[in-house]
């Protein structure tokens, strides 16, 4: 399963804002890595990132 929101959204403005978002996965061929949160301080900690984003797309695919 994977979750992702399609942009970020900051609590403060509380509008679009540019810059990654974080995202879960998990399923066969997914180890864990410890982040116990899901926003995007501990998603920057993990040192999974895409950049474009579509890349996601295609690390997720290429784990089936």
């Amino acid at each position: 399963m994977l979750v992702e929101p399609d942009h970020r959204t900051t609590l403060v403005t509380r509008a679009h804002a540019h810059g990654a978002v974080a995202f879960a996965a998990c399923g066969s061929g997914i180890d864990p890595n410890g982040a116990d949160r899901y926003d995007e301080l501990t998603a920057a900690t993990t040192g999974l990132s895409f950049d474009p984003g579509w890349q996601l797309m295609k690390w997720w695919l290429g784990k089936g």
